[in-house]
């Protein structure tokens, strides 16, 4: 451009005409489309901008898991048949402390409803829609109440339990407080993968609990038959946590200013950490805290107050409260629990792991993956289950509902028959070609778990051979007795309709002088009565014919030896046996 000129004036264009540029642009995106229509080479594609393609699915994934809470603790109520409590706000603010804590819990949002004008039923359930809308599968999610809870009988002689907002009216329950279990269904709906429900309130006139004379005296028809959870099918990963169970009052105590169950909890989840934290993962589950403070609070209100829970557990996907989850044990733990009718044998029964007391019922157990002998005894001493499990990572299962083979005997004695042949010449004039004769064994399994296929086994055998006499010779018929001695260390797999086992034997060969001594076969080798070792395998089959007890046993072995006969001769043997016969298990 030369000075002093003015720049040239942009072309118009009328309204609604199309342009030199308009229609460059129209070309371009046609000939983007022949593109994308026309096949491409392999090695060439696309530049610029693509189409988006993505999911709510993968648009909540890529935001990553979250820890949220909603605490509710109910002291003062409009209703003056529901009297005023101490510390149930004092429960949930500590509980959310805690849980807050990055030091500990290290939940991302905690809501805690504890004013006057925080626990309407309105502001609750306002909260709880929140919380069921925002929660995503990734997520963890605790619902915590502290207050009074109550109840009242429907047509069908079944009475329907509520936990009592703070506007609550008795004459009203169904309108003005929170039905237990639509709230339960409601916390089983959310999205959330790890969820728990915390109750500490009671619903039958104890405690924290209010009801009318009437309405009292009708539950007590009902005995101790459990309403808390019974109609509830629970998630993939979910606890219902109860302060106590049907009947029993939930207290709270002076002395602890909280409610007893809600100290105890928030106590696993603080100082005492570590003793909550059974499998030593450096991590306190949902279970495990439940645990610890059940067990303190039956101990500190001499059981007449007895936390309940209901799980639905797998445990790659369990709800940690508190601890750090970058320490979590590399190996994904499987679980035993029972926390079932107060009436069934397994409720005070106690569990072993491999021989060593694990714990008592109701309760949750972390197990090693692998095969494990699981031996669970009732109360009264009587064996409930004792059988050999695998014990999957992840897996959680009832104990009233394992599964598994039935465990190895720790002893068996077998006797058979048979005969060990000789398969060299070597040994003809000792033994002849074949020796008849009986075996018998005492196997003895030292092992447990994953070793509890390890046998050793003591043998020991008798024989007597045919005539060693040679052809022509005037002493007749000649014939000399075999015995044997020895150990066997193997391992042995048992099945329901096979076994077979698998062993290095070592043995000591001896053998009964012949009938008339030097004299009488001229001082040939082997005359005299003489001794030998040996070592080789040894293979069992097994046909059981009462599982666990009884079975035919078909074995063979093959023995090298080196044998000296004396005057500088020796030489190396080999023979092998087989035997039919039968074994005890004991």
């Amino acid at each position: 451009m030369t000075e002093g000129a003015r720049p040239a004036r942009p072309a118009r264009t009328r309204p609604g005409a199309w342009g030199a540029p308009r229609l460059l642009l129209l070309i371009a995106a046609l000939a983007a489309l022949a593109g994308c229509a026309a096949p491409q080479r392999a090695g060439i594609r696309d530049k610029g901008l693509e189409s988006a393609r993505s999911t709510r699915a993968e648009v909540e994934a890529s935001l990553g898991p979250r820890r949220l809470a909603l605490l509710i603790g109910v002291d003062r109520y409009e209703d003056p048949v529901f009297p005023p409590l101490r510390f149930a706000s004092r429960d949930a603010a500590d509980l959310a402390a805690v849980l807050r804590s990055e030091k500990y819990g290290g939940f991302e949002r905690v809501v805690t409803l504890t004013r006057p004008e925080e626990v309407t039923r309105a502001r609750i359930i306002k909260e709880v829609a929140n919380l069921r809308a925002d929660a995503r599968r990734e997520d963890s999610v605790v619902v915590y109440f502290s207050g009074h809870g109550t109840m009242a009988f429907a047509a069908a002689e079944r009475p329907r339990l509520y936990l009592v907002a703070g506007d609550s009216q008795v004459s009203d329950l169904p309108g003005t407080a929170l039905d237990l279990a639509d709230l339960q269904e409601i916390v089983t709906e959310l999205r959330a993968e790890r969820k728990a429900l915390v109750v500490d309130a009671c619903f039958d006139g104890l405690g924290k609990s209010s009801v009318p004379k009437e309405v009292r005296e009708r539950s007590l028809r009902l005995g101790s038959a459990s309403n808390l959870s019974s109609r509830i099918s629970l998630g993939q990963s979910e606890a219902h946590l109860f302060a106590t169970t049907w009947g029993r009052p939930a207290r709270e105590d002076d002395a602890l200013q909280h409610g007893v169950y809600t100290y105890f909890l928030v106590q696993a989840l603080n100082w005492e950490q570590k003793a909550a934290d059974t499998n030593g993962d450096g991590l306190v589950s949902v279970y495990e805290a439940h645990d610890f403070a059940r067990g303190k609070t039956v101990s500190y209100t001499q059981a007449a107050q007895v936390p309940e829970a209901y799980f639905r557990v797998v445990g790659e996907r369990d709800l940690y409260l508190v601890g750090d989850v970058t320490r979590r044990a590399a190996t994904e733990m499987g679980l035993i629990y029972f926390y079932g009718d107060g009436t069934s044998e397994y409720a005070d029964a106690s569990l072993s792991v491999d021989g060593r007391f694990k714990g008592a019922f109701p309760g949750t157990y972390a197990i090693p993956p692998g095969e494990h002998r699981i031996a669970i005894r009732s109360g009264t001493g009587r064996m409930l289950f004792d059988r050999v499990v695998g014990i999957q990572a992840g897996s959680s299962v009832v104990a009233d509902r394992l599964t598994g083979e039935p465990p190895p005997r720790r002893v068996a004695v077998s006797v058979a028959g048979g005969a060990r042949f000789a398969l060299d010449e070597g040994m003809l004039g000792l033994t002849g070609r074949s020796v008849p004769g009986l075996e018998g064994r005492v196997t003895f399994r030292p092992g447990n778990g994953r070793w509890s296929g390890l046998t050793l086994a003591a043998v020991g055998g008798w024989g007597r051979t045919g005539s060693l006499a040679a052809d022509g010779d005037p002493a007749g018929d000649r014939r000399r007795d075999l015995g044997s001695v020895g150990i066997a260390l193997g391992w042995r797999w048992d099945r329901p309709r096979f076994g077979f086992g698998i062993a290095w034997s070592a043995r000591a060969h001896f053998a009964s002088a012949l009938p008339g001594g030097e004299a009488s076969c001229g001082g040939a080798a082997g005359c005299d009565g003489f001794a030998w070792p040996s070592q080789g395998l040894l293979l069992d089959q097994s046909l059981p014919l009462v599982p666990g007890r009884l079975g035919l046993v078909l074995s063979e072995d093959l023995q090298l030896a080196l044998v000296d006969v004396g005057g500088g001769a020796r030489w190396l043997s080999a023979s092998a046996a087989v035997r039919l016969g039968v074994e005890v298990a004991f």
